[in-house]
């Protein structure tokens, strides 16, 4: 929910509900945070959902401009601003305007970061792959996604503080070292970036990290090199994720080379199981990631690729952010490190002179071990 009506945010939100777009140009200069985003106290709308609901494109336009500008406030029934707008054209407003940040966010460039490297022609089990993904012969073997929810999952407060005394404030630095460098101070997000972060340390809710990661600002690439610290603070609070927690399908574009394929064929002969070691963006949309990989001309050297997650149990490490990112239409599932595969399935589909391949992988949930074991095994 919002902030509550003062006497001037009352005027604010009525004059959203009008359309009135001189006069709505001319409060947005003088008010503060809480204002902009206070909320009906009958139905819970912001000033954004008002302006939605009664499609003053206009004025919805105006107010997805301005920095501090919530769009994950949830009214009385549970729906953000994008939710009830039924206008294409307001629809369109929220979604991103950087074409940079959208064509990486979804899809993975394999001449940018490492990808799979067979050692030889003939793969066997000695040949794991281990670079975009670490290979594993089974999934007891993957020692470091056992500790990320072991982690999560532990109940002892004594053991627990133990383990993150010392990380959780050195994550924490680091998280604000990574806005300070990456975002410049003129950047249209940097103000919302800072109150992100200063409500992800007043509320010691993650939730704001997560908004902070749908953003479009230069700390998404940062993260997709730099993301220990920022894995490591949403294991720890993983908890408070649950209701996000996600099962489904999910896809993701990829380019490739050749090379990179035949690594998940040997993944799919070796029933290996894949970990992943970064933050993975993916959709519930498979036309989303279908325009990041449309199929290319046998000739290619590259192929594309639509990465097709399944995950049939409910999964802590893969976070459904339907209400909490910038960009709702995307309709976005974060992957996080430590998360396990398996490949299913790979499939070539050859239209006319053009050819686009999809791999199915199935979620393979993480063993639950004792907590010292764990940490023991992985030292």
């Amino acid at each position: 929910m919002g902030h509550a009506q003062s006497k001037r945010a009352k005027e604010f939100y009525e004059t959203c509900r009008a359309g009135n777009v001189d006069r709505v140009g001319e409060l947005l200069s003088t008010l503060t945070y809480e204002e902009l985003n206070c909320s009906d106290p009958t139905t819970g709308h912001s000033p954004l959902h008002i302006a939605c609901k009664n499609n003053h494109d206009k004025v919805v336009q105006l107010l997805l401009e301005q920095k501090a500008c919530s769009r994950i406030i949830i009214n009385k029934d549970g729906t953000t601003a994008h939710d009830i707008a039924t206008s294409p054209n307001i629809r369109s407003l929220f979604a991103r305007q950087s074409d940079r940040d959208v064509d990486t966010r979804f899809v993975d460039n394999y001449d940018e970061r490492s990808s799979f490297q067979l050692a030889s022609n003939s793969p066997s089990s000695t040949n794991c792959p281990n670079n975009w993904n670490k290979g594993h012969n089974s999934v007891t073997e993957a020692k470091d996604a056992q500790l990320m929810l072991t982690l999560a999952q532990l109940k002892d407060p004594i053991m627990k503080q133990f383990i993150s005394s010392r990380t959780e404030k050195e994550s924490q630095e680091r998280i604000y070292l990574l806005i300070y460098c990456h975002i410049p101070p003129s950047h249209k997000q940097r103000e919302l970036a800072e109150y992100l972060y200063e409500q992800f340390i007043s509320t010691k809710s993650v939730i704001p990290l997560l908004t902070l990661y749908s953003l479009e600002t230069p700390l998404y690439h940062a993260l997709q090199s730099d993301a220990d610290a920022y894995t490591f603070l949403l294991y720890l609070h993983l908890k408070q994720l649950r209701k996000q927690a996600f099962s489904g399908h999910v896809y993701r574009g990829a380019k490739m080379s050749h090379a990179d394929l035949d690594a998940y064929r040997w993944a799919l002969e070796n029933s290996a199981i894949l970990e992943t070691r970064s933050l993975q963006s993916t959709s519930k949309r498979k036309d989303v990631a279908c325009s990041f990989a449309p199929p290319l001309p046998i000739t290619d050297p590259k192929l594309a690729i639509i990465l097709h997650f399944r995950i049939d149990q409910i999964c802590s490490s893969a976070i459904d952010l339907n209400g909490i990112s910038h960009y709702p239409g995307e309709e976005e599932v974060l992957l996080l490190p430590f998360t396990l595969f398996k490949v299913v399935s790979i499939d070539q589909h050859t239209i006319g002179f053009n050819q686009q391949y999809e791999i199915l992988m199935e979620n393979t949930p993480v063993p639950k071990n004792k907590t010292w074991k764990v940490i023991k095994e992985t030292n």
